[in-house]
Order: C-alpha cells, then sequence, then structure tokens
C-alpha cells in the first residue's frame, strides 16, 4: 500500500471516530429530550389531577388557594412542553443520530473491505470526498449540539473501549477461581450455614464461643489469621515505604474515622432509631449496674461502639479484593490501631453521655496483635524466606498459586463461625434486627461515598489509594464493638444486639461497596499498580483532550 493510500485510509478512520462521537452526542441529547418530555407530561397531570380534586372535594382548608397553586403549576408545565417542543426536538436528533450512524457504518466498510481491493488511488479519494460531502451536509442540517452532551458522549465512548479492553485482557489472563468469581454467593450460604448452626447445636456454638481470651474469640482469630496471612505474603515490603511517603490518604483515613464518623454515626442512629422507628422498638432493659433505660436508647449505643471502632482487619481483605495499595493500606491500618487507644474512650465516653467508660485494652491490643501483627510479621519472613531460597518467579507463579485461595476459605469460615455464635440472637430479633440495620446500612454507604467518591476526587487520590481509603472510613472493628458492648451492657443487652447486627451487614455490603470500586475505578486520574484497570484511566480521564 503506497504513501497516498495510507494517508487516504487514516483519513478515513479520522473521519469514522469523529462520526462515532457525534452519532453518540445526537442519541444523548435524543435521550434527554425524551426524559424532559416525560418530566414535564407526568408533572402537569399529576398537578392537573390535584387541582381538579382539590376544588371538587373542598375538604382541604383554604382549598381555592391550594386548587389555584396546582392549576398554575400544571399550566406553566404545559406552556413550556409547547415552548420547548421536548416530543419534536427528540425526533429530531434520534433521526440525525442515525443518519450520523449510518455513514459511520459506511465509512467502516470502506476502510475495513474496499481498501483491500487493487483499485486506482483516485477511485478511493472519490469515494472519500463524498463522504466528507455526506458529513458537510449532514452538519449543516442538524440541530445545534450542547458542548457538555459531546463531552459527555466522548467519555462514554472511550469508557465502552475501556471495558472492552479490560474484558479481553481478563478472558485472555488467569480466569477467578470458584471462590473469587462467586464469593458474594459463598458469603450468603455460609452466613446461613452460620445461622443454622447456632439455632441447631447452639451448645457447639456456646463451647466455641467461649474459648475466647480478653473477650476475643480465639477460633475466630485463627481463622482471620489465615485470612491475613496471605494478604501480608502478597504485600512487597520494600513499596511500604514509598506508601509512606504519601501523606493524603493516610490524613484522610484520620480525618474521616475520628473527625466525621463517629458523630455522624451518632446522629444518624440517634435520627432513625430515637425518632423515626422509635415506636417500633419499645420496651426497656435493665444493663449490668441495675440502670433501667430505654431499649431504642441501648440500640443507639451499640451503634455508636460500632461508629468509634475504624476496622483494623477485614479491611485487609476487602482492599485486596478491590486491587487497592495493600502496602498503604497496611499503614494505614497500624495508624488507626494506635489512635483507636488514644480517643476510643474519650469519644465513647462523650458520645455515649458517661462520665467514666471502662474500655477493653487488653481486647484492643490483643486483637491488633492477632489480627495485625502475627500476620505481618509471619507473612514477611514466609515471603523473605521463600524468594531467597527458591526465586520470585516460584514465589509469583506456584507459592502465590497455591496460597490464594488460603485466603478466601479463611473468610467463609470465619462467617460461619461469627454467626454461628450469634445465630439464635439474629433468629428471635428479625424486625429489630431489620430496624437496627437500616441506619448502620446508610451510614456505611454515606461515609464510604464521602471518602471514596468526595475526599478522594478532591485530593486527587490514585484509584489504589482512594479504594483502601474509603474502605477503611466504612468498615467498622465489630469484635472491639461487640466486647466493649458486652463488658458495658451486658451479653443480652441492645448495644450488644446492635453490634451484632453491624456484624451481619457488614461483609455483603462491604463486597457490594468492593465492586463499585471495580466499576468506578475509571473516575481516577492514576493507578500505578500493574493491573487491568491502570490501563484505562489514563484514556478515561483525559479531561483535557475532551475539552
Amino acid at each position: 500500500m503506497n504513501n497516498l493510500k495510507v494517508q487516504l485510509k487514516k483519513e478515513a478512520l479520522r473521519l469514522c471516530k469523529d462520526l462515532e462521537y457525534v452519532h453518540k452526542v445526537h442519541f444523548t441529547v435524543a435521550e434527554r429530550q425524551r426524559r424532559l418530555n416525560t418530566c414535564l407530561g407526568i408533572s402537569s397531570i399529576i398537578l392537573s389531577a390535584i387541582a381538579g380534586s382539590l376544588a371538587l372535594s373542598r375538604l382541604v382548608p383554604n382549598f381555592e388557594v391550594f386548587a389555584g397553586i396546582s392549576g398554575f403549576s400544571a399550566a406553566t408545565l404545559t406552556a413550556l412542553l409547547i415552548f420547548l417542543k421536548p416530543t419534536e426536538n427528540h425526533e429530531r436528533y434520534l433521526r440525525y443520530g442515525r443518519r450520523y450512524f449510518a455513514l459511520k457504518e459506511d465509512i467502516r466498510r470502506f476502510c475495513e473491505i474496499e481498501f483491500l481491493a487493487d483499485k486506482p488511488e483516485s477511485e478511493f479519494k472519490a469515494q472519500l470526498d463524498t463522504f466528507i460531502s455526506q458529513k458537510k451536509e449532514l452538519d449543516l442540517k442538524s440541530p445545534l449540539l450542547p458542548i457538555r452532551a459531546y463531552r459527555k458522549a466522548k467519555k462514554q465512548v472511550e469508557l465502552e473501549k475501556a471495558r472492552h479492553e479490560i474484558k479481553v485482557k481478563e478472558a485472555k489472563g488467569k480466569r477467578l477461581s470458584v471462590f473469587e468469581k462467586y464469593l458474594t454467593l459463598w458469603v450468603m450460604v455460609c452466613i446461613g450455614a452460620g445461622i443454622g448452626l447456632g439455632k441447631m447445636a447452639p451448645g457447639v456454638a456456646v463451647k466455641l464461643d467461649a474459648l475466647s481470651v480478653y473477650q476475643v474469640s480465639i477460633p475466630i482469630a485463627v481463622c482471620l489469621f489465615f485470612m491475613m496471612y496471605p494478604i501480608m505474603v502478597k504485600i512487597d515490603f520494600t513499596k511500604v515505604l514509598s506508601a509512606a511517603k504519601t501523606p493524603k490518604p493516610v490524613a484522610l483515613t484520620l480525618i474521616i474515622n475520628w473527625a466525621i464518623k463517629p458523630f455522624t454515626m451518632f446522629l444518624i442512629a440517634w435520627f432513625f432509631l430515637g425518632y423515626l422507628f422509635k415506636d417500633f422498638l419499645p420496651g426497656t432493659e435493665i444493663l449490668k449496674n441495675g440502670q433501667e433505660v430505654e431499649l431504642w436508647r441501648s440500640y443507639i449505643s451499640g451503634a455508636i461502639l460500632l461508629g468509634i471502632a475504624p476496622c483494623t482487619a477485614m479491611v485487609l481483605m476487602w482492599s485486596y479484593l478491590a486491587k487497592g495499595n495493600d502496602g498503604l493500606t497496611l499503614i494505614m491500618v497500624a495508624i488507626n490501631s494506635l489512635t483507636m487507644l488514644v480517643l476510643y474512650a474519650p469519644l465513647g465516653g462523650f458520645l455515649l453521655g458517661v462520665n467514666a467508660m471502662p474500655i477493653p485494652w487488653q481486647t484492643i491490643l490483643f486483637s491488633v496483635a492477632i489480627y495485625v501483627a502475627l500476620p505481618l510479621v509471619t507473612g514477611y519472613f514466609t515471603r523473605k524466606w521463600v524468594i531467597k531460597y527458591k526465586g520470585l518467579e516460584w514465589f509469583n507463579e506456584k507459592f502465590l498459586h497455591w496460597l490464594t485461595p488460603v485466603s478466601i476459605v479463611a473468610l467463609l469460615a470465619t462467617l460461619v463461625l461469627l454467626f454461628s455464635f450469634k445465630g439464635e440472637i439474629i433468629m428471635k430479633n428479625p424486625l429489630t434486627i431489620l430496624w437496627i440495620s437500616i441506619p448502620l446500612f446508610i451510614q456505611t454507604i454515606f461515609i464510604f461515598g464521602l471518602g471514596y467518591f468526595v475526599l478522594s476526587r478532591f485530593l486527587k487520590l490514585s484509584y489504589h489509594d482512594a479504594a483502601p481509603t474509603a474502605m477503611i472510613g466504612a468498615s467498622n472493628h465489630f469484635e472491639v464493638a461487640i466486647a466493649t458492648a458486652t463488658m458495658l451492657f451486658g451479653l443480652s443487652s441492645g448495644a450488644t444486639l446492635a453490634t451484632v447486627v453491624g456484624v451481619l451487614i457488614e461483609v455483603p455490603v462491604m463486597l457490594m461497596l468492593v465492586s463499585i470500586c471495580k466499576r468506578t475505578r475509571g473516575l481516577f486520574k492514576e493507578c500505578s499498580l500493574e493491573l487491568p484497570q491502570c490501563d484505562t484511566t489514563q484514556m478515561i480521564q483525559s479531561e483535557a483532550e475532551i475539552q
């Protein structure tokens, strides 16, 4: 293929790419006009019906005023429908979008098929001139396009291409294991199995739960160790030092966990449990100190204990599943664990409104040692020794391949044990659990959205830093919360039940947030990890090119 033919093909491909954006813009604007027509039309009908009902019934005080306002609003919306003509505009944009799409397909076939034919260059040039003339004619006749719609359509095209590339790479690469592919299903099955075990064989659950040190369950501690150990082995500790040089994620997680999260948890729990659902939570209870309190206050206390205990164990699993920065996650976990030793008691005492709050220091220290320190040290030396005696290639291809399912299996075993311990409580209080779970769910989503979509983007964090930063704020250290509620208020108290509800909803909700992170990774401008999403973020986030 000579130089002129190559240049002609390049020009045709450029024209095809331009038409791809233009036809998308027309379809985007057409859809917007359709929604506008639907919104104005339905609103006008509803307001007209309200005005007519008020005029006929005369049951509402000052019905003439309300009927007049509703009638005037309906007339205004009808006038907007007539003046803006959204239905007509929808048809116009849709019609020209289809014409641009048809022209794009003609040019695509021209590039992929006709250029293979042995024809004179003059014929290719004449055909290209025809396509250019057709596009100019469409440009003159088509309606004006808003620049925001063009930017949105271009971003949508780039995003679709990026997702396609990811799917191709994932199809060529290693497939997910059965546990990873159907993790949500396995989690739900294990939660059900745990609750069933606690109901059918409460004696077994009680004996296992009795195996504890400083209110920390030994069986759960063993499972959590094997859940964390493979994650720690995969951490390249040479990158931990470089992660420590990025103070913005660490500062952000401290602000969210200690300056925002405890107070929003208190406000949300008080609004729902102390106001909105108060009538559905009647009754009182006697605490360990002999004081009688309303049950809804006890539930709020349990929610507070969850809100002031940031996760320092499971978040390593959530960050791992979200393909986050494991080294940075480890640093944030360590700093939050130390901060919890200082701020947990003052914040709890302030929000619970008591003069002195007994804090399980042994529980905090022991859980941090079991969930973080022991897997960290073991993982560090395992990685060092395996690479030294077997080599990095064997470590990545053989050892990690065998070790990866261990974390998932340990997570599932943890869920079975955890919910078997509290299965009887959950089965006895289904509606109460529903009312408690609503504010806890809203709090988790709010804190995650604030940290991930708002503050992380404001600080221009990369994806692999933003994901664990938001995860550590959204999740809770339920072991510490349950232990504190048990020591303060008793095992059968409403506060303890609220902390158990936190465990019940946390795993499914956090898995949902992990999925949201993976699907929205294109919102962040940087991703330096060697992962599929890192190949697409620069392309998706090219705002300068879009403008």
